[in-house]
């Protein structure tokens, strides 16, 4: 056998490995009956493919929930029950549960080779990650040191040069910002007063501000920055008489 018969041997040999490890994800809500969804899609299910349950919590306070959360909108889910159909590169379709058959299946399978495919998963997974971010930052019962990591990656995020100017200025303004001050916030709470280290918390929500300011000054987002970090001068003038 030539060098190339080898290397479509090897190739196809790597695809049916894929094929027999694609574990699809079966998004329900709470309180469903998850025996009887998966004896509803088993019908349709191509040989060598397995689906788990994955339990859709509501609420999203706790990292679990949240993760869930996260890969559910990081793989297109948008109603319940429905199937997420996923290789070895990640999730690519979406079907509900209602009227699902194999053909509906076998169409959706088609998407794993869709040439957008890489570009739509990007975009949903960037989502999925700052809805994850901010709401590790915002949520009080998280355990704190995943809340300042949280925090942390947003910071970094605005620095990305990989990510478009607008999209930085949006997370230092509607990410970054709100999770310093929520966090500021917390820490006035827990001590009863400003403090030295809260001090240090409001200088960085400062920070995030003008950053989103200095990204791009003439845009929307540009100018809304300004005004916020204008009527912070003004309120922490107007605060030194109460000092």
């Amino acid at each position: 056998m030539n060098r190339l018969g080898v290397f479509l041997l090897a190739q196809l040999f790597a695809s049916l490995c894929c094929a027999q490890e694609e574990n699809w994800e079966l998004f329900h809500a709470p309180g469903a009956d998850g025996a009887a969804l998966l004896k509803r899609v088993s019908s349709c299910l191509p040989n060598g493919v397995s689906v788990s349950l994955r339990e859709l919590s509501s609420t999203g306070a706790d990292q679990e929930s949240l993760q869930t959360q996260r890969d559910a909108i990081a793989a297109g889910v948008h109603s319940l029950p429905c199937l997420s159909l996923r290789d070895a590169r990640g999730p690519y379709a979406v079907l509900p549960i209602s009227g699902m058959d194999s053909s509906k299946v076998n169409l959706a399978r088609k998407l794993a080779s869709s040439p957008q495919r890489d570009e739509r998963a990007e975009q949903r997974l960037l989502v999925a990650t700052l809805f994850y971010l901010c709401s590790l930052s915002g949520l009080p019962e998280i355990d704190s040191t995943l809340r300042d990591s949280a925090v942390d990656r947003l910071r970094e995020m605005t620095e990305l040069s990989e990510l478009s100017v607008p999209l930085r200025q949006f997370i230092a303004l509607n990410c970054l910002y709100p999770a310093l001050l929520q966090k500021m916030c917390s820490l006035y709470a827990a001590n009863g007063a400003h403090s030295p280290q809260s001090e240090q918390i409001f200088l960085q929500a400062v920070a995030a501000l003008e950053k989103a300011r200095d990204l791009d000054p003439l845009s929307r987002t540009g100018r809304v920055a300004y005004e916020l970090r204008e009527q912070l001068r003004a309120a922490r003038l107007r605060s030194k008489h109460f000092d």
